[in-house]
């Protein structure tokens, strides 16, 4: 059986969620200066997508989520819309309670770390 594609809100709703942002982090090159991170289409296609998760359970969070400021990273992952995304996606994951608030903590340690290396490398 041929897997069919993930609808695109899916896949950007996945992609824009905290486990996405842990993976930019994982895959990402990060030694271009300043705390910049970028990706090949090579690294891009070895982002994990759930292909099954339902589209509709997505759309509500990650509308409210797109269509508003992203705010400095601490705040910006206790903020409800986004917690709501992971929700769905760390369930079809099947992350426990503990396991869940370690990808935020990692999320929180790889981005201050890029940062942090960003810094102390300036002439």
């Amino acid at each position: 059986m041929i897997d069919q594609p993930a609808p695109a809100i899916s896949i950007a709703a996945q992609l824009n969620s905290t486990f996405g942002i842990l993976q930019r982090e994982v895959l990402g090159l990060a030694n271009l200066g300043d705390g910049a991170i970028k990706f090949s289409a090579d690294d891009v296609g070895r982002f994990g997508v759930i292909p099954t998760l339902s589209q509709s359970e997505l759309h509500r969070p990650f509308e409210s989520l797109a269509t508003r400021p992203l705010r400095a990273l601490p705040e910006e992952l206790r903020q409800d819309d986004r917690r709501a995304l992971d929700r769905h996606i760390f369930d079809c994951l099947g992350l426990t309670p503990d396991q869940r608030e370690a990808v935020y903590a990692a999320v929180l340690k790889l981005v201050a770390s890029r940062l942090e290396k960003a810094r102390t490398l300036r002439p």
